[in-house]
């Protein structure tokens, strides 16, 4: 059996995923598939007839009534949900796969930061008092990068001030889902042309030991309605493994050592003292002294934080198997 690994981009809207698009080719060593996408193809390592569009030989219905009664479009074969040999004088078998099964963690998501966020970028409001409390304000401040900015006027610093901290804004990820096939399993099936000599018995449920007597289409169908092949099975020449869209992607994190540091001039060059941007009311030891610039500075702490994704199977060379 051949493993191949295909690869289809998944988008979420709002979380700066990737458009539709195919990946590139990538056999590994285990089937990791680690491209902008989710998906994986498990093939059969053979092709049948809807496969590769050669047509599965038609039996002479003068064989038998019941070789008669098979309808239009369907081909007598025997099944085995293995990959056992043919019985003898059955000398065209085609293979395939069907039951494709997933692990949970087949599919993942895949989230990096496209774009930083930013901890000192915003309006600044200072409060202050003449005490311990800080039941005043001054006019908001626009700070952004750390620059510095003036105070205008400026003046004494005041016996108590509170600073509030700025938020985390900005910033954006982008995110993609990620197939593993080494997290996929399938059943390998084969199917057996009935040869002319055989089918009227093989049709009326007289299969070769091990095999089950059964009808064949191409495509996604239903078993024809008040036959007795009525067990229905589909199977095909791949199974891909599809990732759905990540539910989300995200920038989550907070800022942390936010710290205001006041200056003595409009260029912030004549250092005066530093208050812990944390709205607490502090009394500085600096009070009293002119202040007329101020620089906000604090770190960001941040990730990207990627939602969920799950397994899916989009089948092709997709024939349908009713038996009896």
């Amino acid at each position: 059996m051949r493993w191949v690994v295909l690869l289809a981009s998944l988008a979420t809207a709002g979380c700066g995923l990737d458009k539709e698009g195919l990946g590139p080719w990538d056999l590994g060593d285990g089937g990791r598939v680690t491209a902008e996408g989710g998906g994986a193809v498990v093939d059969s390592g053979s092709t049948g007839w809807s496969g590769d569009g050669a047509q599965m030989p038609m039996l002479d219905a003068a064989l038998g009534p019941c070789v008669a009664s098979i309808p239009q479009g369907w081909n007598l074969v025997a099944y085995e949900p293995s990959r056992v040999s043919c019985p003898a004088g059955y000398t065209v078998s085609y293979d395939a796969l069907t039951n494709p099964q997933a692990a949970a963690d087949a599919c993942t998501c895949t989230c990096s930061m496209t774009s930083q966020p930013t901890c000192d970028d915003g309006t600044l409001h200072i409060n202050w008092g003449s005490s311990s409390t800080c039941p005043s304000s001054i006019l908001p401040l626009g700070v952004g990068g750390g620059g510095c900015t003036q105070m205008q006027p400026g003046g004494p610093a005041a016996n108590a001030l509170s600073i509030p901290p700025l938020s985390l804004s900005g910033g954006a990820c982008s995110g993609f889902a990620v197939g593993d096939t080494s997290k996929v399993t399938t059943s390998e099936v084969r199917y057996c042309v009935v040869p002319g000599a055989s089918a009227e018995g093989v049709c009326g449920g007289a299969a070769p030991s091990g095999f089950s007597a059964c009808i064949a289409s191409p495509g996604d169908v239903a078993c024809p309605s008040g036959s007795p092949f009525g067990n229905r099975t589909v199977i095909g020449d791949a199974q891909t493994l599809v990732c759905s869209a990540c539910t989300s992607c995200a920038v989550q994190g907070d800022c942390t050592g936010s710290t205001v540091k006041f200056y003595g001039d409009y260029l912030c060059t004549a250092y005066v003292g530093s208050l812990t941007a944390d709205g607490t009311c502090t009394q500085p030891s600096w009070a009293g002294q002119q202040v007329h610039g101020l620089e906000y500075q604090a770190q960001v702490n941040a990730t990207c934080t990627a939602g969920g994704t799950s397994p899916g199977f989009q089948a092709t060379g997709t024939q349908t198997i009713c038996c009896r």
